[in-house]
């Protein structure tokens, strides 16, 4: 999700790019660590915010659902690590499964840019129901980015890309559900109505510049697709992988 913030204008457009012919493996594993902690951090937002506002009275079932579902994709990532012998990058395993992992203040990150910014989407979302989804759409959209530039780096590795797949359709369906809901509660599209929000943390390009408009037709294509089923996001992990030498 968070990977390069401010540095990814343009970047849904790199669903189209082509992957390097041979993979880092240093690169591969950090980023099989980075989105171990990146799907945690969807998670634990999630989980806060919704049970923060259910305390006031306002259910969000729609960040109930998707918690559950990242919970699901930390678990995808676990078994990678697992696979490859990588110890796990997430602070005391996890803190927790869903719905009985941490909420608040109690949720902790090995990386501190991601501990910052697990406070600020925190903060963000509980000023209201409609501040709690649009930072649903931001993390989904980022999400998106980052896990399609996993999947060019991982150039080779086919059950790490298999899990990154699963994980980026599972991102689609998230997104999407997010947009609709600040559709029906703003009655704006969603690329209009997440415009200021999303803004500031700098991920899409300057409006109006042919980078927004690849940008912006790539999210497009995204928001009107159908609602997906996804893999489990496991496929193909049987068996143990050997990191090069």
């Amino acid at each position: 999700m968070f990977k390069k913030l401010g540095m990814l204008g343009g970047a849904l457009a790199i669903l189209a790019v082509g992957a390097a012919t041979a993979a880092d493996w240093s690169l591969v594993e950090d980023d099989m660590k980075f989105m171990r902690e990146e799907e945690k951090l969807a998670r634990d937002v999630y989980a806060t915010l919704y049970d923060f506002h259910l305390a006031q009275g306002l259910t969000l079932t729609v960040c109930d659902n998707i918690a559950d579902s990242e919970q699901r994709h930390m678990d995808a990532v676990k078994q990678l690590l697992d696979n490859y012998g990588i110890p796990d990058s997430a602070v005391e395993g996890g803190q927790g499964t869903y719905p009985e992992s941490c909420r608040d203040a109690d949720c902790k990150f090995n990386d501190t840019d991601l501990s910052d910014l697990y406070a600020k989407l925190v903060a963000d979302g509980k000023a209201s129901g409609l501040g709690a989804l649009l930072v649903g759409g931001l993390i989904e959209e980022v999400d998106m980015i980052d896990l399609t530039e996993a999947i060019a780096n991982a150039e080779g590795y086919a059950d790490v890309q298999g899990v990154y797949d699963n994980l980026l359709c599972g991102s689609g369906n998230h997104l999407r559900a997010f947009a609709h809901n600040i559709e029906l509660a703003t009655g704006d599209s969603y690329i209009d109505a997440s415009a200021d929000y999303v803004g500031d943390f700098g991920i899409r390009p300057e409006a109006g510049t042919e980078a927004y408009f690849a940008y912006v037709a790539s999210l497009n294509a995204i928001l009107v697709a159908p609602m997906e089923h996804c893999g489990s996001g496991a496929a193909g992990l049987q068996t143990r992988g050997v990191p090069p030498q």
